[in-house]
């Protein structure tokens, strides 16, 4: 993402990373894998589709998650798998599962 965000303003990679960090560091940003940031309100944005996933189905897969973002299936799984860490959800087979609704909100 610091690359295409470089090339776009016309910057140094390394400094577009760099402040990527920093602002992650802060709280502005979320880093859900190394070099990959969302804005907080997205992650609350991803964090409610769960959560209306878990109230109709029990759970959501990653075919759920892909398929209602309308993302490839790998960064389907990096989010979901950035859920899991951080005590959101846990996965249980193909499935995530809501742990800790009050997260996110």
């Amino acid at each position: 993402m610091g690359k295409r965000i470089a090339v776009k303003i016309q910057q140094d990679k390394a400094i577009i990373r760099h402040l990527l960090r920093k602002a992650a560091k802060l709280g502005l940003i979320t880093a859900i894998v190394p070099d990959r940031y969302y804005h907080n309100l997205q992650i609350q944005q991803f964090a409610a589709i769960i959560r209306h996933y878990n109230h109709l189905e029990v759970a959501i897969t990653v075919a759920n998650f892909r398929d209602e973002l309308a993302i490839g299936r790998k960064l389907a799984v990096q989010i979901l798998e950035f859920f899991d860490r951080s005590g959101f959800t846990r996965r249980k087979f193909n499935a995530h599962i809501l742990r800790d609704q009050g997260l996110f909100e």
